[in-house]
């Protein structure tokens, strides 16, 4: 469940403008967490550029690294990403890249394997991570 709190965070953290000219009191209010733990998320995720906060592509990736291990621990290391790209406003094949650097394995369930598992037409996108990884 925590794993999930976090995902979560994470996910309304990254929907959030590039230039956050607001404090942490104000991101926490926003994403409904603790101030310590939006202070934690622009330390982490964004650049101090005098009180004003941006993030360049490097911390959004590096976000989106963060949410892809917190999402496969979450869902014990199998999860379909086709709603985290929805919720991320990202195509699934940007997404799935960051799952690939991650090590996990990305296969497309396309036709009718596709309509039987969600009901969707289009490709669906799954994600695996075996344990342990061999580099």
């Amino acid at each position: 469940a925590k794993m999930l709190a976090f995902a979560s965070s994470l996910i309304s953290f990254s929907n959030l403008p590039s230039r956050l000219s607001k404090g942490a009191e104000s991101v926490s209010q926003e994403l409904n967490t603790h101030p310590a733990f939006a202070l934690l998320l622009l330390k982490t995720f964004a650049v101090a550029d005098g009180k004003a906060y941006t993030r360049p592509q490097t911390r959004k990736d590096k976000l989106l690294l963060y949410l892809g291990v917190a999402a496969l621990l979450a869902c014990d290391h199998h999860l379909s990403i086709d709603s985290l790209a929805a919720d991320l406003r990202l195509h699934p094949d940007k997404l799935s890249s960051y799952f690939k650097e991650l090590g996990a394995t990305v296969t497309k369930v396309k036709g009718t394997k596709a309509k039987a598992e969600g009901g969707a037409v289009g490709p669906k996108y799954k994600v695996s991570l075996k344990l342990p990884l061999v580099f």
